[in-house]
């Protein structure tokens, strides 16, 4: 079971997906898809795994405590299950058809052959920022310094990639990229001068922000858009069960309107899955969210080739961007009026 080395571009050790793979075999192992017992219920049971504790996932963990999902005849759970190599060794698997994942996990799983798709795009824009030490003013300060990211493969190593190469930093001989860990460790590394910069989102970049460190680039106030936190589905799934997908769409989608309407409800689900406590910390992701967040969450194409341009699988560069998205599903609830009716309802 080699699947890993067919992901080489993910920059992962090659047995971490087998064996993250074989943990959510065993430990997530109702992440299968299947309908309830006869007598038991007619709902569809299904877990959609999420890659990372951070406020991108709120919309689904929004629907999955709101039952959201279980108004449309989707009995849903939402569990951790690792970074985005475990989930897309697992959809490629048939572990489960559905997770919550960024664009680059997808694009290079497909540019490997995969078959999964990002069906509604959640954040659009990025909201993270590249901090540094006390003293540096601006991102050219970082040359010939350290930048701490979570992994390589990942979203925070793409977003440290392209501020570094806009500010005209040569990333093979000006700079040191260094995974670190979780964000709280990226903080930590920088509070001990282990690295000089970080790519932090929130909660952890607002902490950064109270502490003085000053944040040499905005992702949130850039034109990128990019896709952090997905709805990602297997193709070969979702041809064989359209209504049931549509069905997942709709929950995932209520998620999003609940984040968008209900704040004093999405900051109380945002703390019982982060564990934070501190309102600021709470309240100020969650403005930075709703900023990301669109209430019509169509993929687009555009997001795609950003991924596409800095892809390092040489198929990449002759890439359609609309074969890694299925945006129809989110089109047709918007056609038929089922989103605008979300935000009329107060319930």
């Amino acid at each position: 079971m080699n699947r890993s080395g067919k992901y080489r571009d993910l920059r992962q050790a090659a047995g971490a997906a087998v064996l993250a793979l074989v943990s959510l075999s065993t430990v997530h192992g109702h992440a299968r898809a299947e309908r309830a017992a006869p007598g038991a219920s007619a709902a569809l049971k299904l877990n959609i795994p999420y890659q990372a504790t951070t406020i991108g996932q709120l919309p689904l963990w929004m629907a999955v405590d709101g039952k959201l999902f279980q108004r449309y005849g989707i009995d849903a759970s939402a569990e951790y299950a690792g970074e985005s190599p475990a989930l897309v060794a697992s959809l490629l698997a048939g572990e489960t058809p559905f997770a919550n994942l960024g664009q680059q996990a997808v694009v290079s799983a497909d540019l490997n052959g995969g078959d999964i798709a990002i069906l509604v795009s959640g954040p659009e824009k990025l909201f993270f920022g590249l901090y540094g030490k006390q003293g540096l003013h601006r991102v050219a300060d970082l040359k010939d310094g350290k930048v701490g990211i979570s992994r390589f493969g990942t979203t925070t190593d793409f977003i440290a990639r392209h501020v570094l190469t806009e500010a005209g930093l040569d990333l093979k001989t000006e700079v040191t990229i260094l995974p670190v860990g979780s964000q709280v460790q990226l903080l930590a590394a920088m509070q001990k001068g282990v690295i000089d910069g970080a790519v932090l989102g929130p909660p952890i970049m607002i902490k950064a922000d109270g502490l003085g460190y000053p944040k040499l680039a905005d992702l949130l106030d850039d034109n990128l858009l990019f896709y952090t936190d997905a709805l990602v589905g297997k193709r070969s799934w979702i041809a064989a069960h359209h209504d049931a997908t549509l069905d997942v769409v709709r929950g995932f989608v209520a998620g999003i309107a609940a984040v968008r309407m209900h704040k004093r409800t999405a900051v109380a689900t945002l703390s019982k899955y982060t564990k934070i406590k501190e309102p600021v910390l709470l309240d100020g992701a969650y403005d930075l969210l709703v900023r990301a967040l669109p209430q019509i969450p169509a993929p687009k194409p555009a997001a795609i080739a950003t991924s596409l341009r800095s892809a390092s699988n040489p198929t990449a560069k002759k890439a359609d961007p609309t074969s890694f998205i299925d945006a129809s599903f989110v089109n047709e609830l918007a056609r038929d009026g089922f989103i605008a009716r979300l935000y009329k309802s107060q319930e």
